[in-house]
């Protein structure tokens, strides 16, 4: 099995659900000629300054609510209480398919808020 390489992939200025979109299509590996659907062939992607990410007023305004079934437990949870690298990690969470491969798709996913990530000697080589 071949060595998987690294991406970085800056999000400034980048739409959030269109970089989802791009970031869910390369971890299913199906950018690659060789593409399997019961192989995890995706490269690992750091994900830098997701605070600078652009996010639609539509979104910005959005609440989620969850019930358990017992009365009275209705929770609710806004839009704005999650930080942009959570946000982006559960929507490209949503975009792969539900099934064992995943969680360790999404072990090859890092989103941070700025520049600084502890994963530069990895990407450096490029």
């Amino acid at each position: 099995m071949k060595r998987s390489n690294w991406l970085t992939v800056d999000a400034k200025g980048e739409q959030f659900g269109r970089l989802a979109s791009k970031l869910a299509f390369i971890l299913q590996g199906k950018d690659q000629p060789d593409w399997q659907p019961h192989l995890n062939q995706a490269p690992h992607i750091v994900v830098t300054n997701c605070a600078k990410m652009k996010v639609g007023l539509r979104l910005a305004d959005r609440n989620y609510f969850s019930h358990s079934g017992y009365l009275g437990n209705l929770r609710t949870k806004k839009f704005t209480d999650q930080t942009n690298s959570e946000r982006l990690l559960s929507a490209v969470s949503h975009m792969l398919p539900d099934n064992k491969l995943r969680r360790s798709i999404l072990k090859n996913l890092h989103c941070f808020e700025t520049e600084n990530h502890p994963h530069k000697p990895q990407t450096d080589h490029e």
